[in-house]
């Protein structure tokens, strides 16, 4: 039987798996470099599409975006100066999990902290320094 955290460690590398093809879907068809978030704040794509073909819906919001994609609903944010996805938010992790539409137990969140330190501890994932907006707390080693 797995443990929390291998469950947890699981979600998460899945979770930053849809967010990276998102991403570069949305780069491949638009045909652009560097961020999809300033990329769409110039103009040079919709604020929110659909990727015929792909299924995959994107709606830019803020400093992030909310992604169906692959069937997973998530929402993530861009990292403050880069406007790059560097890592993931606590909070948007555990909405992600939560969201019944995408199939996982939620009760792995009651106790996600824990779960997130020993993580750390076996240096699967990093917290990061915080930018002001506290655009991003952890990512994946």
């Amino acid at each position: 039987m797995k443990s929390s955290a291998d469950e947890l460690l699981e979600i998460i590398l899945e979770y930053d798996r849809l967010i990276r093809k998102g991403n570069a879907l949305i780069a491949e068809y638009y045909d652009i470099e560097g961020s999809p978030l300033l990329a769409c704040r110039r103009g040079r794509l919709p604020r929110e599409g659909e990727i015929i073909g792909k299924s995959f819906r994107f709606n830019f919001h803020g400093m992030g975006c909310y992604f169906v994609i692959e069937s997973m609903y998530l929402d993530f944010v861009y990292a403050y100066g880069s406007y790059q996805y560097e890592g993931f938010k606590r909070n948007k992790l555990i909405e992600f999990i939560a969201d019944e539409r995408n199939g996982y137990d939620a009760s792995i969140v009651n106790d996600i902290d824990n779960s997130l330190q020993e993580l750390m501890q076996r240096k699967a994932i990093k917290l990061r320094p915080t930018d002001r907006n506290v655009n991003y707390n952890f990512s994946v080693v």
